[in-house]
C-alpha cells in the first residue's frame, strides 16, 4: 500500500510539473542544419535535407585570408579559428552589416557573391530544393574568367571578396592585393608570396514566430569550414 501511494505521488508531482512547464511557455527555436563540407581537396558543402522549408532559406559564405594550409593535418586553423572567434549571433551579423565584433577585427569578411547582392542570404534556394540533398562546388577559375565561381540551379554565381576597386566593383580573389590597404588583409603575419583563403559557410533562416533572423543557430556549431584554395 506504501508502495503504491509512493508511485502515485511521483507520478502525480511528475503531470503538475509537466503542467507547469506547459502553462510557462517555454520556448521552442527552430534549428538550422549545417551543410557538411565536400571534402577531398574540394572547396564546397552538401547541402542538409533535413531543414525545414518554413525556416531555411539559404546560405551567407565568410572568407579569412591565411598565410599557411588553413586546413592542414594536423593544424586545421580554419576549423580552430572559427570554433574561436564565432561564439554568438552578434559575432555572425557583425560580418554581415560591416560592423565591429572580434571575428570582424580577425580577418573574417563576408563574401560578396554576384549575382547574390547585398541582401541576405547571398544564396537563395529555390523552395523546393529545401528538403534536397544537393552539392555545392566553388571552383577556382584561374585559365579564363580569374574567378572563384559556383553553379546553382543552372545559374552561374562569383565569389569576390569584400573589397571594392575605384569603380565600386567588388575584386576577384585572383586580382592584385594592397597589403597596405586592403581592409580584409586585417590579420598579422600575411605572408605576400603565401596566401590562401578559407571558406566558411553559414546557414540562414527566419524564425516564423518572431520573424527573427537566424545565422547558423547563432554560433560556430551551425556553421562548416568548406574548404580553401591557394591563390
Amino acid at each position: 500500500m506504501k508502495q503504491s501511494f509512493v508511485r502515485l505521488t511521483v507520478l502525480t508531482a511528475g503531470v503538475i510539473i509537466l503542467l507547469i512547464l506547459i502553462a510557462c511557455g517555454i520556448p521552442s527555436y527552430p534549428y538550422l542544419y549545417p551543410p557538411e563540407a565536400i571534402g577531398g581537396g574540394r572547396t564546397g558543402f552538401v547541402h542538409d535535407s533535413d531543414n525545414d522549408p518554413n525556416v531555411f532559406i539559404g546560405y551567407e559564405v565568410f572568407y579569412r585570408f591565411y598565410s599557411t594550409d588553413p586546413g592542414a593535418v594536423g593544424g586545421g586553423q580554419a576549423e580552430q579559428d572559427m570554433q574561436l572567434y564565432f561564439t554568438s549571433s552578434f559575432r555572425i551579423s557583425s560580418i554581415v552589416y560591416a560592423d565591429e565584433s572580434s571575428s570582424y577585427n580577425y580577418g573574417f569578411r563576408r563574401a560578396y557573391i554576384e549575382p547574390g547582392g547585398e541582401t541576405p542570404p547571398q544564396l537563395l534556394l529555390e523552395t523546393a530544393d529545401i528538403n534536397t540533398t544537393f552539392t555545392v562546388e566553388l571552383i577556382l577559375d584561374d585559365a579564363s574568367d580569374n574567378e572563384i565561381e559556383f553553379s546553382y540551379n543552372g545559374d552561374d554565381y562569383f565569389v569576390r571578396r569584400s573589397v571594392t576597386d575605384s569603380d565600386d566593383n567588388h575584386i576577384s580573389f585572383l586580382g592584385d592585393y594592397d597589403y597596405d590597404n586592403d581592409s580584409d588583409l586585417v590579420a598579422s603575419g600575411l605572408d605576400e608570396l603565401n596566401i590562401y583563403v578559407a571558406f566558411y559557410a553559414v546557414p540562414y533562416g527566419i524564425d516564423p514566430e518572431t520573424l527573427a533572423t537566424l545565422y547558423a543557430n547563432g554560433n560556430s556549431e551551425g556553421m562548416e569550414y568548406i574548404g580553401s584554395f591557394q591563390l
